[in-house]
C-alpha cells in the first residue's frame, strides 16, 4: 500500500514538473494507470511463485487513492507551507491506512473459521490469501475438469514444473483441529501414469526438522483419488512430542524433483467430525 501511495504521488509531481496541464482528467488518468499497474503486478505474481491476491489489489487501490488525495491537498495551500502540510497529511493518512490491513486480515480469519470443517474447497475468493505456490509451480482456481465426474464446482489446479519441492503451501489454514477425527482431500490426475506427492502438516512449535512434523507420501493414480488421514496419527507424528492440534500452522502438498511437468486438481480439503 505505501508503495502505491508514494508511486501515484510522485508520478503526479513528475508530470506537473514536465509542464503537463494539470487537469482533473490528467490526475484521474495517472491514478488509473497506477492502479492498473498494481493489477498487472498481481496477475503475473504466479510466474514468480506467488499467488494473485484480491486483497493486495484492494490495498493497492487504497494506496493510489491516498497518494492522489495527498497531491490534491498539497496544491490547495501556498507553496511555502505545502511540504509541511503534506507531511502532516501523509503521517495521518498512513496511520489511518495502517488499520485497514489488520481489519481486513481479521475479517479474513473470521470467514475462514466460519467455514469449518471445510478447510479449502476453492469456492470462496478470500481463500486465495491463505495459500502460496512454491517456486517451480503454479496454482490457480479453475472449473473442475469434465472428466472428474460428479464434481461440477471449482477445484485448485496445481501445476508442477521444476525444482526440489514444487507445490502449494496453505500457510493460512484454520489452526484448531480439535474435536475432529480425520483430514480428507480429493486429487484428480489427468495424466496417464501414477505421480508421487507429499502431504506435510506442522504446528506453531515445529522446529524445522523432518522428524518434527507429519509427512505422508501419496501415490496419485490416474483419475480420481481420495485420501484420508487420522488426526491421532498426525498428532503423534513428531518423534519427540505430540503435535498441538489447536495450533496447526501449515498444510503443504508438493512434489519432489518432477521428471517432467504435470498437473493435478485438488478439492474438498476438509476435516471430519469424530463419530459418537
Amino acid at each position: 500500500m505505501p508503495t502505491f501511495l508514494l508511486g501515484s504521488y510522485v508520478s503526479l509531481l513528475l508530470i506537473e514538473k514536465n509542464n503537463a496541464p494539470r487537469s482533473t482528467a490528467m490526475i484521474m488518468g495517472v491514478a488509473a494507470m497506477c492502479f492498473a499497474l498494481g493489477i498487472v503486478i498481481e496477475i503475473i505474481q504466479p510466474a514468480f511463485g506467488r499467488q494473485t491476491s484480491l486483497i493486495d489489489i484492494v490495498y493497492d487501490l487504497f494506496g493510489v487513492i491516498a497518494g492522489t488525495l495527498l497531491y490534491l491537498l498539497g496544491k490547495r495551500v501556498p507553496s511555502a507551507r505545502s511540504w509541511r502540510l503534506v507531511s502532516i497529511i501523509a503521517v495521518i493518512t498512513l496511520t489511518l491506512l495502517s488499520y485497514v490491513k489488520p481489519a481486513l486480515s481479521y475479517q479474513l480469519l473470521v470467514l475462514r473459521d466460519q467455514r469449518l470443517p471445510i478447510l479449502f474447497d476453492f469456492e470462496s475468493p478470500f481463500e486465495s490469501a491463505l495459500w502460496q505456490a512454491n517456486a517451480g509451480s503454479y496454482f490457480t482456481v479453475v472449473d473442475a475438469p469434465p472428466e472428474w465426474q460428479g464434481n461440477s464446482t471449482k477445484a485448485g489446479k496445481l501445476s508442477l514444473f521444476y525444482g526440489t519441492y514444487p507445490g502449494i503451501a496453505f500457510s493460512g489454514v484454520a489452526p484448531d483441529w480439535r474435536g475432529y477425527e480425520s483430514l480428507s482431500l480429493s486429487i484428480y490426475s489427468p495424466g496417464k501414469q501414477a505421480e508421487t506427492l507429499t502431504v506435510r502438516i506442522h504446528d506453531t512449535q515445529h522446529n524445522g526438522k523432518y522428524t518434527d512434523r507429519f509427512n505422508r507420501v501419496l501415490s496419485v493414480e490416474p483419475g480420481l483419488n481420495h485420501f484420508s488421514f487420522n488426526l491421532d496419527e498426525i498428532e503423534s507424528s513428531p518423534a519427540a512430542r505430540a503435535m498441538q492440534m489447536h495450533t496447526i500452522a501449515g498444510l503443504s502438498i508438493f512434489g519432489q524433483d518432477p521428471a517432467q511437468p504435470h498437473s493435478v486438481y485438488l478439492d474438498n480439503i476438509q476435516l471430519k467430525k469424530k463419530t459418537p
